[in-house]
């Protein structure tokens, strides 16, 4: 928390106030797109998941890997429940950000495991082409709470 504190108070000594301003619009951008993406898989709504979804949008799920070009514009999601907590924002310029955290879902059938709760972390690559951001990247892995925690030795 102290380093993250440092960080803030150095950029907004550093960094002029126009600049931080844009900065943090980005940030509000990502974080809004974040959220909705998650509602719209949700609502299964595909309009909204066309616009957010890059072309090749390519997806490391806990099963494989797919992608957007090959699977096409089917969206075979079913949730009950989409809670996603946005953890940490990287933006690494005005065209490449990521984000990570973690997500809360309720499968509904046909999609194996449904009416299970299961906890997933999560990371996001996004990326402003022809002055849109759309997600390109997504890597989603559960969390196994059953499992106990094994130490590295």
């Amino acid at each position: 928390m102290k380093r993250l504190s440092l960080l803030v108070i150095v950029a907004a000594i550093c960094l002029p106030a126009p600049l931080l301003a844009q900065h943090n619009s980005l940030e509000n951008e990502i974080r809004n797109l974040d959220k909705a993406e998650a509602e719209a898989v949700l609502k299964h709504d595909t309009l909204t998941l066309e616009t957010i979804w890059a072309d090749d949008f390519t997806v490391n799920t806990p099963y494989n890997v797919v992608n957007r070009r090959k699977r096409g514009d089917r969206v075979n999601l079913h949730y009950s429940r989409f809670d996603r907590n946005t953890e940490s924002l990287l933006l690494y310029s005005d065209s490449l950000a990521i984000t990570m955290g973690g997500e809360v879902i309720v499968r509904k059938a046909p999609m194996t495991m449904a009416g299970q709760t299961l906890t997933r972390r999560y990371t996001h690559v996004w990326m402003r082409r022809a002055g849109k951001w759309q997600l390109a990247a997504r890597h989603a892995n559960f969390i196994c709470t059953d499992t106990p925690q094994q130490q590295v030795k």
